[in-house]
């Protein structure tokens, strides 16, 4: 969720697991400029951001919890509140210099899209095939692509197809020309990578990137709350669960741990930061997109 206040501060809310690090990434992330350009194109005027860290709890459910997800819960919630550091906020000033960067950098990155689509040419990175530690969920059908062969039938198989590319936008995530953050990341990761998953909007089971589901579901219970009261916010976050299913193994076991995961990071934040209907910024969306155009 993001909202600007009456003073032109725009607060952004994000789920992080090593809340020193994402602070870092930020300050060579264009992530800032661009949420303040596309609120310029709003006609709102911002003048700082404000990110309120929210740490995503390291605790699994387990028999401590006696396997109820409340219980585990109620936990993760104490867990947040314990230590001040599990939610921080950092301000960053808005300056010409990195704006004017920002402009240029999604005028390239949507010039690299509209000029893949029209040669149908997806280039691979393998720097990406692992990166982040773990295998790339598409790796097996670019192996497919560089060998020649068709991996319509592999797709068909292992492969679902997703009629939503950024479900953390609700409906407007369906339109192909919506550029967001991590779609950007993706691309500039890895266009082949991109292409798989929102130019071809697909999934795979296990796929699940258990940080992006738990950060969209906060967003979607934290902006539910703002709009109206902390039970349409738990709703949200249930809503949203039931919206995106966890897929792979152990998957009922890790939808009510994720599910509860993000309910608790929603009552810790309005008890850390004392976020009300009444204090809070008018809400711009559960995410920033911008249109490629």
């Amino acid at each position: 969720m993001e909202g600007v206040s009456d003073k032109g501060k725009l607060i952004d809310w994000k789920s992080a697991a090593d809340i020193p690090r994402a602070i870092k990434k930020l300050t060579l992330a264009f992530q800032p400029e661009l949420y303040v350009l596309a609120c310029a194109e709003a006609g709102v005027r911002v003048t700082e951001i404000a990110y309120r860290f929210v740490a995503r709890p390291t605790i699994k459910m387990c028999g401590k919890d006696d396997n109820d997800p409340a219980q585990y819960e109620d936990r993760c919630v104490d867990w947040l509140l314990e230590r001040e550091d599990r939610m921080h906020t950092h301000c960053v000033p808005v300056t010409e210099p990195a704006l004017e960067q920002a402009r240029w950098y999604l005028y390239y990155s949507a010039l690299r899209i509209r000029e893949n689509r029209k040669s149908q040419r997806w280039l691979p990175n393998c720097e990406a095939c692992f990166a982040w530690e773990r295998q790339c969920p598409y790796l097996e059908l670019c192996e497919f692509l560089k060998a020649g062969a068709d991996p319509e039938w592999y797709i068909e198989e292992n492969y679902h197809v997703t009629g939503n590319a950024h479900p953390e936008l609700g409906d407007k995530g369906a339109v192909s020309d919506v550029l967001t953050w991590t779609s950007i990341n993706t691309l500039h990761l890895c266009e082949l990578r991109y292409w798989w998953r929102f130019e071809r909007c697909l999934r795979r089971g296990g796929e699940d990137n258990e940080a992006l589901w738990v950060g969209s579901a906060m967003h979607r219970g934290l902006e539910a709350y703002a709009n109206k009261d902390m039970e349409a916010g738990l709703g949200a976050v249930d809503e949203w669960a039931n919206e995106n299913p966890v897929l792979g193994e152990d998957a009922t076991h890790r939808l009510n741990q994720d599910t509860a995961k993000a309910r608790a990071m929603v009552r810790a934040a309005s008890t850390r930061w004392g976020v009300s209907p009444a204090k809070e910024p008018a809400p711009l969306t559960a995410g920033t997109g911008v249109e490629v155009g």
